[in-house]
């Protein structure tokens, strides 16, 4: 085997696909910092849950735009699938992406595993009420393709890790120490190629795509959007591990979402870890919960604190 075949690997897509990425690291606004960082988790095709959360957290009013002012929010990943909506959440997203920006806001959206899945035509959880939003099988593998109206927005404002106000990591799974010594715009460039291949494929209705294997790591089962291990392991090593990480990245917490801890927000790690998944969705129970970063002050918000927003 040739020494440029041994860096490639094929990706065998389910049916026809398409898949891209962007590879741009969010930095910290210094004219007003620390700003109000807001974290919400798996939305998981879930319209209404997705409007509750935001209208919780303050990030949107009555009317459903964007009330945010220049603070940041950040979605961890798994908008799609379990639900009917994920149309009508990316479009949302968009819509308040813009609305963000006039008024020095923003609004950061990651990668989740689920998103890869659709990439790579998985469809296991993809319900029939949310293929009927796009009219067709057809006409959803397209939308998700780079010729697609999701397709083009993964390709220009999601990524699979930021780093926010300098001291906070988000990620969908999880980033262990071997991705960390990779460093953040290496994971987004990973990320970013494997995502711009697998649309490319999707538009050109290609079976396979040939990407390095470095690219797809990025879907290992250790990989920043399937890692478990520091929303699961209590152990001394995996503590151990969660210290170096935030030492060679030079943060104070990372934060994730991925897996389902119960309906509450779980601190890990004195504080060194965030799950934010709840399981807002209907599929998981319908459980409302936003994080809240200002400085070094860390709240979690629930319906019940509401007013004290």
């Amino acid at each position: 085997m040739s020494s440029k075949k041994q860096f490639l690997l094929v990706i065998i897509l389910s049916l026809n696909l398409n898949f891209f990425y962007s590879n741009f690291i969010v930095k910290s606004n210094e004219i007003h910092s620390p700003r109000r960082i807001v974290a919400i988790g798996d939305l998981h095709g879930d319209y209404k849950q997705t409007i509750k959360v935001l209208h919780l957290a303050n990030i949107i009013d009555d009317n459903k735009n964007w009330s945010g002012s220049n603070g940041i929010l950040v979605q961890t990943g798994d908008i799609v699938d379990r639900g009917p909506d994920c149309l009508m959440i990316y479009e949302f997203f968009e819509k308040l992406r813009k609305e963000a920006e006039k008024v020095g806001g923003k609004v950061i959206n990651l990668f989740g595993n689920h998103e890869l899945m659709n990439l790579q035509l998985d469809w296991r959880y993809v319900t029939p009420e949310d293929i009927n939003t796009f009219g067709s099988k057809k006409a959803r593998i397209a939308a998700f393709s780079s010729k697609g109206y999701i397709g083009k927005s993964f390709r220009s404002s999601f990524q699979v890790v930021a780093i926010v106000e300098q001291d906070t990591l988000f990620v969908h799974g999880g980033v262990n120490l071997q991705w960390a010594n990779k460093g953040i715009e290496k994971i987004n460039q990973l990320g970013a190629g494997l995502v711009e291949k697998c649309t490319d494929a999707l538009a050109d209705g290609k079976q396979k795509v040939i990407a390095a294997s470095d690219e797809i790591s990025i879907v290992h089962p250790d990989g920043p959007l399937w890692n478990r291990k520091f929303a699961y392991n209590d152990d001394k090593a995996t503590e151990k591990e969660v210290d170096e990480v935030l030492e060679v990245l030079k943060i104070k917490r990372m934060v994730v979402g991925h897996t389902v801890l119960g309906k509450k927000i779980k601190s890990r790690f004195h504080g060194k870890v965030y799950v934010i998944d709840v399981g807002l969705s209907e599929h998981y129970g319908s459980n409302l919960a936003a994080l809240e970063i200002i400085g070094d002050k860390v709240r979690e918000i629930y319906p019940e604190e509401r007013d004290e927003l």
